[in-house]
């Protein structure tokens, strides 16, 4: 990230993908000036979170430790996660407009213009994983289809 940092201050590059609320506290607002999002539910980007435990250390607690954990886990806490998150993002949205950014929705047709320009990029991947034995079309259809379903659960 200080790499990002640097290069955005000595204008040595013109963009990067960030979450709304780094502009603020990494005090960007005077590099940042244009956002381009995506509306809807179809993001750029797909945040995972992790809170793991390790199964031994799971299995040696006693069952009300363990229904303790169990109530507070799985897809209704990750659910709120995501809201708690998306509020995040529209704080810092409402917060980089305020400071005088711009930000520009991409949405229906558009949308579509931009999935056709990233082709290239993609296909460049998929060689590329090709060329180490690595089916990437598996892994991106897999992604996909988990996106799809881990959304629709968190959807109220």
């Amino acid at each position: 990230m200080n790499d990002v940092l640097m290069l955005l201050k000595q204008r040595e590059i013109a963009g990067t993908l960030l979450p709304y609320e780094v502009i603020k506290t990494l005090r960007l607002t005077s590099e940042v000036r244009h956002i381009t999002e995506f509306a809807g539910h179809r993001g750029l980007y797909t945040a995972v979170f992790l809170l793991v435990m390790n199964k031994d250390v799971y299995a040696s607690l006693d069952g009300v430790q363990r229904r303790a954990l169990n109530a507070q886990s799985g897809a209704v806490i990750a659910a709120e996660w995501g809201r708690i998150w998306d509020d995040f993002e529209e704080i810092g949205r409402d917060d980089f407009v305020a400071a005088g950014g711009v930000v520009t929705f991409v949405k229906n047709d558009h949308y579509e213009e931009w999935v056709a320009a990233s082709l290239p990029a993609i296909e460049s991947w998929l060689a590329k994983t090709h060329r180490n034995g690595i089916d990437g079309a598996k892994l991106i259809r897999s992604a996909k289809q988990l996106v799809a379903k881990y959304s629709m659960l968190a959807r109220p």
